[in-house]
């Protein structure tokens, strides 16, 4: 999913090349289109409010509004895993690192006691 805001540019379609807010001016049904059609489309809702106060004629379905919804939940959804990943594979690595740094500590220290220190014929070890 992809947030689409006024700047940003279409990448495909017949308005490929054009920000959200040039399609909207030309061809605001397209918009409704794509959020009705395309899975990875999201708009805010604050954005579609404003483009339907600007274009009191534009008239969106219920199924649209309905659809947007939808959208919007499943990304805030997807953020918060996105996030919950970042925070927490800091936390893992930060983790595993002071796990290996120990395990290597405890290494050293097992060696030294065996072998008081002295590296002669302990190379197995």
């Amino acid at each position: 999913m992809r947030l689409y805001t006024p700047d940003t540019v279409f990448t495909f379609g017949k308005h490929q090349g054009k920000t959200l807010a040039q399609v909207a001016q030309e061809a605001p049904y397209y918009v409704s289109f794509c959020l009705l059609n395309l899975d990875h489309f999201v708009v805010p809702r604050v954005w579609v409010e404003k483009l339907l106060e600007a274009r009191p004629t534009l008239i969106f379905s219920e199924e649209v509004w309905k659809k947007l919804a939808f959208k919007e939940a499943a990304y805030t959804a997807q953020e918060a895993a996105e996030q919950w990943q970042d925070d927490h594979y800091d936390e893992h690595y930060d983790d595993s690192y002071s796990r290996h740094a120990e395990r290597e500590e405890q290494r050293r220290d097992t060696f030294y006691a065996m072998t008081d220190g002295q590296y002669g014929d302990y190379e197995d070890y």
